[in-house]
């Protein structure tokens, strides 16, 4: 059977965790939250308050991360990549509507409502905020679809796409990521 050795007879699981290092992890890792727990039942209370003091400063570190996240300014990148998804878009629904050709008028909305899926990422763009690379990021999933989609309706669908989609991935840290 797995697991069990012929030459432990004696049933301990010290002596399984000896003889067979690297098998029996989680008897380790209760072994350390035992050791823990009595360490901190040992502590004094002057050690306790220097511990929560330590806490307390980390915590405040913290907080001035997210105002300097908070004080980013404007993305140039985002409203560029937001503007170069958003007006080709609304200019194809446009074309739509004047001069429609084998195309139904139908288009002219879909096309709308997909440029206006670059609003959030233009407007958080401008806006300091902390959701600013999370709702660029998922305009630039909804881009990638969009693009794959939209090949099989008009063939350049990609190509319009793609500038849009590469400078918002930039923008949002996708690639070439800022440190």
């Amino acid at each position: 059977m797995r697991g069990q050795s012929s030459e432990c007879t004696t049933g301990s699981w010290s002596a399984l965790r000896d003889r067979h290092p690297g098998r029996y992890t989680i008897t380790r890792r209760r072994d350390t939250r035992r050791r823990k727990r009595e360490e901190r039942r040992q502590r004094s209370p002057e050690e306790i308050e220097a511990t929560r003091a330590q806490q307390e400063a980390e915590e405040a570190d913290g907080a001035d991360d997210e105002t300097d996240q908070l004080d980013q300014g404007i993305s140039w990148m985002g409203i560029l990549g937001g503007l170069l998804g958003m007006v080709p878009l609304g200019l194809l629904g446009v074309g739509v509507i004047i001069d429609p050709g084998d195309a139904s008028r139908i288009w002219a909305p879909i096309f709308w409502i997909a440029s206006s899926g670059f609003a959030p990422a233009i407007w958080l763009s401008i806006r300091p905020s902390p959701y600013r690379r999370p709702v660029q990021r998922a305009t630039v999933v909804g881009c990638m679809v969009g693009a794959f989609v939209g090949s099989f309706v008009i063939i350049t669908m990609p190509m319009v796409l793609l500038p849009s989609a590469s400078i918002l991935a930039i923008a949002s840290g996708l690639i070439f990521q800022r440190s």
